[in-house]
């Protein structure tokens, strides 16, 4: 119920025009209520296998990946949920970076 409520306030906040900082100041709250409700449904949920071997094949093709981090870092300043899908459809691309790299930004995404 909550969240129904802070999905109405952002997107009349949206609609009406209202100053960025509002519309900022809903986006939040709605974000934080909505990151709850993750943690709880995903509390009741069984936990997520692997979905392939983080093991280091070869060497990191600079060329292919930095484009794929630099369009990941934008899906993450923009707080963008497609973040995690994009991660998921690169995975074989990232998954030799340095010193687990691939693993922690996986566990921290």
């Amino acid at each position: 119920v909550a969240l129904v409520s802070l999905a109405l306030q952002l997107e009349t906040a949206i609609e009406q025009g209202e100053p960025l900082e509002r519309i900022e100041a809903a986006l939040d709250s709605f974000a934080v209520e909505m990151e709850q409700i993750v943690r709880v449904v995903t509390s009741y949920l069984p936990p997520v296998q692997p979905k392939c071997d983080n093991t280091v094949s070869g060497p990191l093709d600079r060329e292919v990946v930095t484009p794929i981090l630099g369009r990941l870092l934008h899906y993450i300043k923009g707080k963008d949920c497609m973040v995690e899908r994009y991660l998921d459809d690169y995975h074989h691309e990232l998954k030799n970076l340095a010193d687990s790299g691939f693993v922690l930004l996986e566990k921290h995404l």
